[in-house]
């Protein structure tokens, strides 16, 4: 049987997260050096910083009462045996 814990997800989304605020950041830097911070700009980042606080909010708010040590089988040679 192979399975895995529900934290695995956990970890991928927190890692792609993470590269996400990477980016974030380094496009407000970006923003910032070559001074075309004009109001398009600030406008769109803005919009994209609220988006981003909505996205996590709804991610805690559907993922609290989570068991993060609940398996996912993958496989399980039982299901195999069940068809012949």
């Amino acid at each position: 049987m192979i399975s895995f814990p529900v934290y695995f997800f956990l970890i991928a989304y927190a890692f792609f997260f993470l590269i996400f605020i990477a980016f974030f950041f380094t496009n407000l830097l970006h923003l910032i050096y070559t001074g075309t911070a004009d109001m398009t700009s600030f406008t769109v980042t803005l919009i994209i910083l609220i988006m981003t606080v909505f996205t996590l909010y709804g991610t805690w708010y559907f993922l609290r009462g989570t068991d993060w040590k609940q398996t996912v089988v993958i496989w399980d040679s039982g299901h195999s045996s069940s068809l012949y």
